[in-house]
């Protein structure tokens, strides 16, 4: 007993005469190294509850929610809170494959150069989002310093301080979610405003550029009517074109092979439609060759049509009419005005053109065969330098095909430009649209001269 006192009593001298940093440091580290451990063993399990009850707050399937949670548990993370929630954010903007990857390669998070391929998207869209912050910082401070003369750099700071934490937070939310690859809100709300800018700005831009281009032809039926149709395909095309661009789901290339496969097949109703409302019509044939058959003159102007006549592509393309009228005199024995011989509808020497009288040109053979001629006639009139198909719809569909391949991959740029404008700008629509407007008014103002020029000149339309 005398010696445990003894003990004690020798310890207590020698800690009382201790100097006190020695006493401090030892008890400092003792405390520190307690406190280390237990935050270690705690902060684990803490975080992960905190994270899972985040992420249970985003739109993520059960499969997700259970490997997040299994990641948690199995890996350490190195990321705080702040962070945790931009990366819930992208994930929430990824499809179910993507999801359950970037959860695969939480690991990486921490890293400065990671090899996963999400986790470096997910941080270039953080320099992406910081960027924008800083420029909107800026941006507000000078409004507040011009609005206040002399205001207190202090107090400027802590207005601006304010405004941004809630600016922040919605301007990180779009930049996830108008590069989502599904149907997120905001990638909602920027489809509806890109299908009216497109509709919109379209029909106005259209309706410029061909005036400019057609100013010098006649104002006439046919001039309205032609305008019209422009407006009136240009408008259904640009509806379905626009649906296309804002679908989540397509990647830019599988964009613009959409686009243009969509518009091949349109352009095929195109050439069809185009065709029989501005073609060539048997009607105005008809008349043109009323005029030829009361013209005592008319041996010049018949001798010109022979030479449509032994085109053998003009045969072809109105073969069937001429196979239709030789059948019809052979099946009813009727003979064929001019030397009495069935006609021969490649070349038509049966026929003796250059004594052709009035009584001649009642024969409807004979007729078909001008008629066929005169319509050719008028197409050759009409065509254009580049592209002559014999079809004013064929003209039209070959000029779509070619141009429309050469201008793929910068109306792509260009609309996805535009759209991404119009969803990164929903914090400021006005300014949004004026940028979005400027760049699509350039984009037209240059490539629609560029379009109606080269296809007056390649087709004359």
């Amino acid at each position: 007993m005398i010696s445990i006192l003894a003990r004690l009593a020798v310890a207590s001298l020698l800690w009382a005469n201790m100097p006190k940093a020695y006493a401090t440091s030892c008890i400092d580290l003792m405390n520190g190294f307690l406190t280390n451990q237990t935050n270690e063993v705690s902060q684990a399990p803490s975080f992960k509850t905190w994270a899972l009850k985040e992420a249970a707050e985003f739109d993520l399937s059960e499969k997700a929610l259970k490997s997040l949670d299994s990641k948690l548990s199995t890996s350490k993370i190195s990321s705080d809170k702040e962070e945790f929630r931009s990366l819930l954010l992208f994930l929430d903007s990824l499809n179910e494959k993507n999801r359950l990857k970037l959860i695969a390669d939480l690991d990486e998070l921490g890293s400065s150069e990671p090899s996963s391929k999400l986790i470096k998207k997910h941080k270039k869209i953080q320099k992406i989002v910081a960027k924008g912050n800083e420029k909107q910082a800026r941006k507000l401070t000078k409004e507040i310093e011009v609005e206040n003369p002399g205001i207190p750099k202090s107090e400027v700071e802590a207005r601006v301080s304010k405004e941004m934490l809630e600016y922040s937070k919605k301007y990180e939310r779009l930049a996830y979610g108008c590069r989502s690859t599904k149907w997120t809100p905001e990638r909602k709300a920027a489809a509806q405003s890109f299908k009216k800018f497109t509709i919109g700005i379209g029909v106005a831009s259209s309706i410029g550029a061909y005036t400019y281009q057609n100013w010098d032809r006649d104002v006439d039926a046919k001039w309205i009517g032609r305008l019209g149709y422009e407006l009136t395909v240009g408008t259904l095309v640009g509806l379905i074109a626009s649906k296309i661009v804002s679908n989540p789901e397509n990647t830019p290339v599988a964009l613009a092979l959409k686009k243009y496969f969509f518009s091949r097949g349109t352009g095929l109703v195109d050439m069809v439609a185009y065709g029989a409302l501005f073609g060539i019509s048997d009607e105005e044939a008809k008349v043109r060759l009323e005029n030829l058959m009361k013209d005592p003159n008319r041996k010049a102007e018949i001798e010109k049509l022979r030479k449509y006549m032994d085109d053998k592509n003009l045969y072809q393309k109105f073969k069937e009419k001429f196979v239709e009228t030789v059948k019809k005199y052979k099946e009813s024995g009727e003979e064929l005005k001019g030397d009495g011989k069935i006609l021969e509808p490649i070349s038509g020497k049966s026929v003796n053109w250059d004594s052709l009288n009035s009584e001649d040109l009642e024969d409807e053979a004979i007729q078909n065969l001008l008629l066929t001629s005169i319509m050719q006639q008028m197409y050759d009139e009409q065509k254009g330098d580049l592209i002559a198909t014999g079809n004013a719809g064929s003209d039209r569909y070959t000029f779509h095909a070619a141009y429309g391949a050469l201008m793929l991959p910068k109306d792509t740029f260009v609309s996805l430009y535009i759209y991404n404008t119009l969803c990164m700008g929903a914090l400021n629509p006005k300014a949004a649209l004026i940028k979005a407007v400027a760049l699509f008014a350039l984009n037209r103002a240059v490539f629609d001269q560029v379009y109606y020029f080269s296809r007056r000149t390649s087709i004359n339309q």
